[in-house]
C-alpha cells in the first residue's frame, strides 16, 4: 500500500510539473525516432516541398553544430529527393504538419565515413530536434508524352 501511495504521489507531482511521456522507437534502418508533439494533417508524398526547422547536435558532448535559428525561416526541402541527410528524411517522412520530434542518426543516415569537414567528424552519431512547419506540394512531374499518351519528339 505504502509503495501505491508513493508511485501515485510521484505520476501526480511529474503531472503538474509538466513532465510528459514521449513515444519512442527504432526504425529498420538505426534511425531512433522520439515523438515530441504529434502533428496534424497527412503525410508528406515523396517530392512534396516540406518546410522545417530544426537544430542538429553532436551526439557525444551535446554541442549545437547546426540550426535553421541562423536562418531567415525554415529550411525548405523536396522530401525523398536527397536533398536531406538520410535520417532527416526518413524520419520528416512520417511526420505530420506541426509535429515536433527528435531524430538520432547513425552516422550511415548522417554524414558517414567523412563526416562534414571542419564540423562532424567521421563515423559521428548525430542528434537532430526537429519541427515540420509546412508541406506544400512538389512540381508536377515532367512527362515524356503528351496528355493523348503519345510520345513527344
Amino acid at each position: 500500500m505504502k509503495a501505491l501511495t508513493i508511485w501515485t504521489a510521484i505520476v501526480v507531482l511529474a503531472a503538474l510539473v509538466g513532465c510528459e511521456r514521449h513515444d519512442s522507437w527504432k526504425t529498420e534502418t538505426g534511425l531512433k525516432v522520439i515523438e515530441l508533439q504529434e502533428g496534424e494533417g497527412g503525410l508528406p508524398e515523396k517530392g512534396d516541398i516540406v518546410s522545417i526547422r530544426y537544430t542538429g547536435w553532436y551526439l557525444d558532448g551535446g554541442k549545437e553544430f547546426d540550426s535553421t535559428a541562423r536562418l531567415d525561416g525554415p529550411m525548405k526541402a523536396r522530401i525523398g529527393k536527397g536533398e536531406l541527410l538520410a535520417g532527416l528524411d526518413e524520419g520528416v517522412a512520417t511526420m505530420r504538419k506541426g509535429g515536433k520530434r527528435i531524430l538520432i542518426l547513425p552516422p550511415s543516415l548522417a554524414y558517414g565515413e567523412e563526416g562534414r569537414p571542419g564540423v562532424v567528424a567521421p563515423h559521428a552519431w548525430i542528434k537532430f530536434e526537429v519541427e515540420l512547419v509546412d508541406i506544400e506540394p512538389g512540381p508536377a512531374p515532367i512527362l515524356p508524352w503528351n496528355d493523348a499518351g503519345k510520345e513527344i519528339v
